[in-house]
């Protein structure tokens, strides 16, 4: 083998062993030690002489490059490139081929993704009567009220609780508290299935005892005779009844008519602060058919509702 060709294939030989070094692993290789470690491999005892004058004459080069400490490294790692994109090397750095769906340099970037236009599910209607425990055991009672208010607050009303029992006590007086000031209230009760209640456009006030009006009524949305949903107007036009179309108990609860057409929440009696009593037909109408006044709206009287709710317009 001629000395050029010698040298040549020397200097394959440390390419070819560098190369294998990067793919075994090895973090770093002497470039010094692997030309002298393939040619002690390759050359016979007469190319020996050679070898050695090759070294020789590279001694120079090969120091200049450790003394600059020159390995061969392995640009790509793990987790150079992101979201399983694969990294190339290349002689000047490195190159990331992406999954689809990314970008970036490293595929660190995840495109946006444009999504089928979808159609909106149509609004899911909501309670004018927000939150009512009453109301919402029955779908048809909610409707069926608003038909009762509509000739005195329009359509479209909504409203807000002031008051409930079983959250803020029986007491009237924190009703009071709670409702006074607000006009066109709704209060509505439930005495087991039976559910009724009144409406009354002047704001309640407990330091009087009674409250003008002429759009005052009471209604019942279920009652145990099994009479339609009716609705009770003031029974006389004179003023004096109107005058008393609200009694308005500091102690007590909503109170319509000056003869317990329903009186809820009475504090009169000790220990007893659901106590209360109706006698339909005294100043407001009682339905046709009727069998019993004083029982028609709740079941009997006297009574404990299970809950009382007031609402007020908003």
């Amino acid at each position: 083998m001629k000395t050029k060709e010698v040298v040549y294939f020397l200097l394959f030989t440390f390419a070819l062993a560098a190369v294998q070094a990067k793919l075994s692993g090895k973090p770093k290789v002497s470039l010094k030690h692997a030309l002298v470690e393939r040619a002690d491999q390759l050359c016979k005892v007469s190319c020996k002489n050679l070898r050695n004058q090759i070294k020789e004459r590279l001694d120079t080069i090969i120091d200049d490059v450790l003394s600059k400490n020159l390995h061969c490294t392995d640009t790509c790692s793990n987790s150079t490139c992101k979201n399983g994109g694969v990294c190339h090397d290349l002689p000047d750095g490195y190159n990331c081929t992406c999954k689809p769906g990314f970008e970036g340099k490293h595929c660190e970037n995840a495109l946006a993704t444009t999504l089928p236009p979808t159609t909106a599910p149509p609004p899911t209607p909501t309670s004018a009567f927000e939150g009512s425990v009453i109301l919402s055991r029955n779908k048809t009672y909610e409707p069926k009220l608003k038909e009762f208010l509509k000739p005195v607050v329009g359509d479209n009303r909504q409203w807000k609780l002031c008051f409930r029992a079983s959250s803020h006590g029986w007491s009237g007086r924190t009703f009071h508290s709670r409702c006074d000031g607000k006009r066109d209230t709704v209060t509505i009760a439930r005495n087991a299935e039976n559910v009724f209640g009144g409406y009354v456009d002047t704001a309640w006030d407990g330091s009087k005892l009674y409250l003008y009006s002429t759009k005052a009524f009471i209604f019942s949305l279920r009652n145990n005779e099994g009479l339609p949903p009716f609705k009770s107007t003031l029974k006389y036009r004179w003023d004096w009844a109107r005058k008393i179309a609200i009694v308005n108990v500091e102690a007590s609860g909503p109170h319509f008519g000056g003869a317990n057409d329903l009186s809820l929440m009475e504090q009169g009696y000790a220990h007893e602060e659901r106590r209360s009593r109706s006698t339909l037909g005294s100043y407001y109408t009682a339905p046709s058919g009727a069998r019993d006044r004083s029982t028609i709206l709740a079941g009997s009287s006297p009574f404990y509702p299970d809950e009382v709710e007031v609402f007020y317009a908003v």
